[in-house]
């Protein structure tokens, strides 16, 4: 439940800010919060300390299979069935959300390609995820041998799906939350220090390839003992630090710029070149018109004769 807590403080500071003039990314990325929140009621978040009871855990998660009472075994698989979508489309909303960003970003730009890359990579994932969710909603056909595992039918073999969906959702985590941020900030002309912190501030999103790894490690668990209480722990924990790592980059530059109004007595900015306080860029455009243009973010990026990121 914390990490939902800091997921939802992460979010409201990314949108509340800009709640009269909303953009799709900041759309999606509270579709997604509301998610996880109905996620982390579905599921359960618990470790050797903490435990939370809700849904799955008051129907036996957490539990050894053996210990878990036999008139809440269909509860508990209903309550995990139904959590999977929510799962699936919740970690592809963070990352179509970054996407976006990038691609705002670079609108005004000449970066064409990395325009097409990132359109690929956002298009590519929502596809996926949106594949990953029909599988786990089909995963036994007829639908009742989810449920019930005497009813006939067949299902699909677990390591089999469950190893390449991780994999997959791992190499995206990888190409929109490291790929996509070096491409499109190496080549700023500002003090490598500086663009150390800009590029951690996205690459902070990899913590959901830990928890993903993790997770994988649990599947043999899910195989042999059917236990997929860890596997739902560190999953749910991917998800939230997923959206509060995706929603850094955003509140750290509006607590850049509130610190800044406060330190100039007329509310704005006195200057907009130098070191400090403001990282003065160089025109990131490729283009071989040289057209001044550059990225345009609110509050983090701003585009003029020269491009301005506040730290």
């Amino acid at each position: 439940m914390a990490t939902t807590v800091i997921a939802f403080a992460m979010v409201v500071g990314r949108v509340w800010p800009r709640r009269w003039s909303t953009k799709t990314e900041e759309w999606i990325i509270s579709t997604t919060l509301v998610f996880s929140v109905i996620y982390n009621i579905l599921c359960v978040l618990h470790n050797s300390n903490f435990q939370l009871t809700v849904a799955e855990t008051r129907y036996g998660l957490g539990l050894p299979p053996n210990l878990r009472p036999l008139e809440d075994k269909a509860m508990l698989t209903k309550s995990s069935y139904v959590g999977k979508p929510f799962y699936q489309f919740g970690i592809s909303g963070f990352k179509l959300s970054l996407c976006l960003t990038f691609l705002r970003l670079t609108k005004y730009t000449g970066l064409a390609s990395f325009r097409i890359f990132t359109t690929g990579i956002a298009i590519l994932s929502t596809i996926c995820h949106f594949a990953f969710t029909l599988i786990v909603l089909f995963f036994c056909i007829p639908l009742q041998k989810n449920f019930h595992s005497s009813h006939p039918g067949r299902c699909l073999p677990l390591a089999a799906v469950n190893y390449p969906m991780a994999s997959i959702t791992i190499l995206f985590d990888i190409l929109i939350f490291a790929m996509l941020p070096y491409l499109l900030f190496r080549n700023l002309q500002l003090e490598q220090r500086r663009k150390a912190t800009l590029y951690i501030s996205f690459a902070l999103g990899l913590l959901t390839t830990v928890f993903s790894i993790i997770r994988i490690t649990y599947f043999p668990v899910v195989s042999i003992k059917g236990d997929n209480s860890d596997v739902v722990m560190y999953g749910t924990l991917e998800f939230n630090f997923g959206i509060a790592t995706s929603c850094v980059p955003f509140v750290r530059a509006q607590l850049s710029s509130a610190r800044s109004v406060r330190q100039t007595p007329k509310g704005y900015k006195t200057h907009v070149t130098g070191p400090d306080p403001a990282i003065e860029l160089k025109d990131v455009c490729k283009s071989d018109s040289d057209s001044q243009k550059g990225l345009v973010e609110e509050n983090a990026i701003i585009r003029s004769a020269h491009t301005i990121v506040l730290r």
